[in-house]
């Protein structure tokens, strides 16, 4: 699920694979056309998404697309996390 926040920020605010359905490839499949779909917007220029900062999992997943950590949300609960898009 994600959202426009602005014309040019598009946020991801939620992406879950089922636990039985993970390491099987699904969720980087899944991902990546999440991102082409969201980079067809003339518009957008960063795409963020967060998690929970004990999380080296997501972490490592969410860096293999692009994302870098840009530091805690305002309710400092989750990490944000952001790529550009050129």
């Amino acid at each position: 699920m994600w959202v426009e926040e602005s014309a040019d920020k598009t946020a991801i605010w939620r992406f879950m694979i089922d636990e039985k359905y993970q390491q099987q490839g699904i969720g980087s499949r899944a991902l990546t056309l999440a991102l082409g779909e969201i980079k067809q917007r003339p518009t957008v220029k960063t795409i963020e998404i967060c998690y929970k900062p004990d999380n080296p999992v997501a972490k490592s997943f969410y860096s293999r697309f692009g994302f870098i950590e840009t530091g805690m949300d305002k309710d400092n609960e989750d990490m944000l996390a952001e790529v550009k898009v050129a």
